[in-house]
Order: structure tokens, then C-alpha cells, then sequence
């Protein structure tokens, strides 16, 4: 009996398994980390840190993802180039707190 390649076989909290059932916080934040780092360092860091979450992919929300971003940040500087790495962070600061509305507040 063949046993079934790594490349089908997932585990719980695996980056594949992650990737597949990923809330939309964790797939927005991948999607941002991706135009920095490659998909393999994306799903490593990625799945170290729903790993320290305690929670599975489809269960981050943006208050998880908020609290996330502080250790990610440490990680994403041994792996985005030091020239990329401020707009990185940059880039990460408005996804976790986008900028309100241009419109006037209310009276």
C-alpha cells in the first residue's frame, strides 16, 4: 500500500492546513505579507504564530491578527530585506488599523 506524499497529507495547524482554512484576518495579513517575503517564510511565520495563538487559521479574527504583529515583527526582520522592511511594518500598521474615512466627523 502507497503511502500518501507529503504534499497531500496536512496536519492540524500545518501551513497547508492553514492556508486552506484560513479566517479572513489570517488571509488578509498572508496576502500583505507576501509582497514582502516567499510563501514558504509567509506560512512558516504564519503558522508559528496560530500555533501561539492557540487558536486553528479559521478562527484568527483582527483582534488576534493585532495581537500577532508585535512577535511577527521581530521574526519579518531576519527575513525581509533590510531596504523593504520599514515599508513592511508600514504596510502591516494599516492593515491591522486602517485609516478612517476622509469624510468629515459628524455633528
Amino acid at each position: 500500500m502507497a503511502m500518501p506524499s507529503a504534499a497531500h497529507t496536512t496536519r492540524p495547524g500545518s501551513s497547508v492546513g492553514a492556508q486552506r482554512a484560513s479566517s479572513v484576518a489570517l488571509a488578509g495579513l498572508r496576502e500583505v505579507l507576501l509582497r514582502y517575503l516567499s510563501a514558504l517564510n509567509v506560512e512558516m511565520l504564519l503558522g508559528r504564530a496560530v500555533a501561539r495563538s492557540g487558536l486553528s487559521p479559521q478562527d484568527i479574527q483582527m483582534s488576534d491578527v493585532e495581537r500577532m504583529v508585535p512577535e511577527l515583527q521581530v521574526a519579518l526582520k531576519l527575513f525581509c530585506r533590510p531596504d523593504a522592511i520599514e515599508n513592511l511594518l508600514a504596510d502591516l500598521r494599516q492593515y491591522v488599523t486602517p485609516s478612517e474615512s476622509t469624510d468629515p466627523p459628524p455633528r
